[in-house]
């Protein structure tokens, strides 16, 4: 890979956030952390990303809201979906709806993690 792809990961919970971040930079992609989708919106403000991985339940804008606003001011970054929480499930329809490309049950593997990935920006390599 030529230039790292740059992905935006939103998520309210630093170990997750953490985790991803060091096995995505391990793997040559520019990672950027976000700990709200109120955050997440500064972030796109300032860079333009590959791809976002945002948590469906945060406290301050959940990933839901956070997708609605970004496809209403006309961003179509994809964006992944993910959620360990039992009622995120209920919003994968919704985030399908307004647009996500792939909707996450956590916990997941650092594997099924890349092979979303790669199924989404193909040329990404680990």
């Amino acid at each position: 890979m030529d230039e790292k792809s740059s992905i935006l990961i939103i998520d309210d919970d630093v170990r997750i956030l953490d985790a991803m971040r060091d096995a995505l930079d391990a793997a040559g992609f520019d990672v950027t952390i976000a700990v709200d989708g109120s955050q997440g919106l500064k972030m796109l403000e300032e860079v333009q990303f590959q791809l976002i991985i945002s948590d469906i339940v945060m406290e301050d804008m959940g990933g839901i809201e956070f997708l609605r606003k970004i496809r209403k001011t006309g961003i179509s970054t994809p964006v992944v979906i993910m959620s360990g929480d039992p009622i995120g499930e209920n919003f994968f329809k919704s985030a399908k709806l307004l647009g996500a490309c792939f909707c996450l049950q956590k916990p997941f593997t650092a594997r099924t993690l890349f092979d979303v990935i790669q199924k989404i920006l193909p040329y990404a390599s680990e």
